[in-house]
């Protein structure tokens, strides 16, 4: 068994590659880390979303319209930063 030290845990979106056709991107927790056997560095994805709670819409032109209750949570949210 491998013994590793995790240096950073973030929330990031996995992008499928370019040329990929993609609708959304998908939340996940990106890990950061090294091995303690050998120093080297590593990466591991693992979704923040269980598959239960994803469902397939499609959006309509106003749904990638602001709208002011959008701004308004937006702004508070990066002002609690």
């Amino acid at each position: 068994m491998r013994k590793i030290i995790l240096e950073n845990v973030e929330i990031a979106y996995y992008e499928s590659g370019w040329g990929e056709k993609q609708l959304f991107l998908q939340p996940v927790y990106r890990f950061e880390g090294k091995s303690l056997s050998d120093n080297r560095k590593f990466h591991a994805y693992l979704p923040a979303v269980q598959p239960v709670y994803l469902e397939e819409k499609t959006l309509s032109k106003e749904d990638w319209q602001p709208s002011d209750s959008n701004i308004k949570e937006n702004k508070a949210i990066h002002n609690h930063r």
